[in-house]
């Protein structure tokens, strides 16, 4: 799943109803769920962190998901590039 950010006002069926999604919202979604959401721009992905060509934390970019934001309360970086590294294994 991954995580991206609402263009336009959504309105999404859940398990407790309908609800409505402002624009600036960040939502997880598995990605056939976003696809049809990306083609209609609706929604946009997120961009992620980075890594530089030694495997360290490059770049938390703004518009990323809030949990990477360290310094308002996210996770710390070394969390982060645990992530990251992650992701590419």
């Amino acid at each position: 799943m991954n995580s991206y950010m609402v263009v336009s006002v959504l309105k999404v069926r859940t398990t407790s109803g309908i609800r409505e999604l402002e624009p600036g919202e960040v939502v997880t979604l598995p990605e056939h769920l976003a696809e049809p959401l990306l083609r209609t721009g609706r929604i946009r992905p997120m961009p992620l962190p980075t890594l530089d060509v030694q495997g360290e934390l490059e770049r938390i970019p703004f518009g990323c998901h809030p949990r990477f934001w360290w310094w308002d309360g996210g996770q710390l970086p070394s969390v982060t590039e645990r992530e990251v590294r992650g992701w590419l294994h």
